[in-house]
């Protein structure tokens, strides 16, 4: 049992009597596996499956977490599992190799308002601009990937050659440590590992890297693969109500919604408390995901840039 507070448990009350359009009706139950990386991205669904909002639409949700997207990219396309959470830019570089993915659903949402995600330095560092970091190792989670592209824009916007960055490959987990050690010289860091580090006192943020791309714009998704996505066009739809129902009440209330992702990621409720939280977008807009594209195609981090419509699922694409 999750320790839930007074409010949550208000909170779960007001979630119980939200309705959620185009129920699948009486009918029993379809059963939908998803996989996602545990961070603050999969918040939604965490709340919409305890709060009965996926079974109300006829959905008997089972979610499992991995800790690579490219793991859960595989089993999704396996069919170990139905839906996926992955970043836009693995998921482009994907569609571009032909690999039938279809995005379903809009997850993590960047804010410059209130960035989540920051890049950081030692606390000793001299760096101030991009150009300080010319030459430099770079850690990100995984090369060619959207750390990659954000890193490399802000560097080129604020002076510097990103050219010259040594990217090395390290989980976020470890980059507070390289950090220290004075192993890497900056690293993107989010969530609770961000917390965890600025807490420490040891690292300090240079910049919200991730304006580099845009002041607003979806950087991950829920995805299936074009083949599961068109056998279930019903499921697909009702899943989408459901995220974007569930997203727009957690986007707003994130102590409530704080002991359900501590008891996922393993986290202290103390530790998310003190995080930047992240928010989701209720709704995958075409106009906000193409320029990350063309972006990633720029930086070569994908072959090539395509529209934006190509790997969007038309039930749930907006303008």
């Amino acid at each position: 049992m999750f320790p839930f507070s007074a409010p949550f448990v208000r909170a779960f009350a007001f979630a119980l009597a939200l309705s959620v359009p185009g129920s699948l009706g009486a009918a029993p139950l379809q059963t939908l596996r998803i996989q996602t990386i545990p961070t603050d991205d999969a918040t939604p669904i965490l709340y919409a499956q305890h709060a009965g909002l996926f079974a109300k639409a006829g959905i008997d949700v089972q979610i499992d977490k991995a800790y690579s997207g490219a793991a859960i990219a595989a089993a999704v396309l396996a069919g170990s599992f139905d839906i996926g959470l992955s970043n836009l830019v693995t998921l482009a570089n994907a569609h571009v190799r032909g690999v039938g993915f279809t995005l379903l659903a809009a997850a993590g949402t960047y804010h410059s308002k209130a960035p989540f995600s920051e890049l950081v330095v030692a606390r000793d560092s001299t760096a101030a601009t991009g150009k300080d970091l010319n030459g430099k190792t770079i850690a990100t989670p995984a090369l060619d990937s959207l750390s990659t592209l954000v890193i490399s824009a802000w560097v080129d916007r604020q002076g510097g050659d990103s050219r010259t960055l040594k990217f090395v490959e390290i989980p976020i987990s470890a980059a507070q440590s390289a950090l220290e050690l004075h192993r890497i010289d900056a690293s993107l860091m989010n969530d609770t590992a961000l917390g965890a580090a600025l807490a420490s006192g040891n690292v300090r943020i240079l910049a919200p890297a991730m304006d580099a791309v845009a002041p607003e714009f979806p950087y991950s998704g829920w995805f299936a693969s074009s083949e599961w996505a068109a056998k279930h066009r019903d499921l697909v739809q009702a899943f989408a109500r459901v995220v974007a129902a569930s997203t727009a009440y957690t986007n707003a209330h994130h102590a409530e919604t704080a002991p359900l992702l501590a008891a996922f990621t393993g986290q202290t409720l103390e530790t998310i408390e003190k995080s930047n939280r992240a928010e989701s977008g209720t709704s995958l807009r075409l106009s906000q995901i193409q320029p990350l594209v063309d972006l990633a195609a720029k930086y070569k981090i994908i072959p090539h840039t395509f529209p934006a419509r190509e790997f969007v699922d038309p039930s749930v694409a907006k303008p």
